[in-house]
């Protein structure tokens, strides 16, 4: 994860912060992670993924598995964007 990469947060209509919360399939971590991100989106704040490793005192392997088991429970889907044959932004969309 690039630090300078922006991270784009998409929060479809009807997506419910409750609902992952409440996930008893879901460990604490990947719960306030999406919690994060739910937050960054509903505000339209801008974020870096070099933000996103700083804001915790966890490292970035933590936020890595903490979005695997978002993936892997399907509350977040990731999207690499190319240009110029390279990865230059994230796209995160929340269900």
């Amino acid at each position: 994860m690039n630090g300078r990469q922006e991270c784009n947060v998409e929060l479809p209509p009807g997506t419910s912060l409750d609902r992952c919360l409440k996930d008893t399939n879901l460990s604490w971590k990947a719960k306030g992670i999406y919690a994060l991100l739910y937050n960054f989106a509903a505000n339209k704040d801008y974020i870096t993924c070099g933000m996103l490793k700083t804001i915790s005192l966890d490292g970035t392997s933590a936020l890595y598995s903490g979005l695997k088991e978002l993936e892997k429970n399907y509350y977040l889907k990731r999207e690499r964007l190319r240009e110029g044959g390279q990865f230059s932004n994230i796209t995160y969309k929340l269900s």
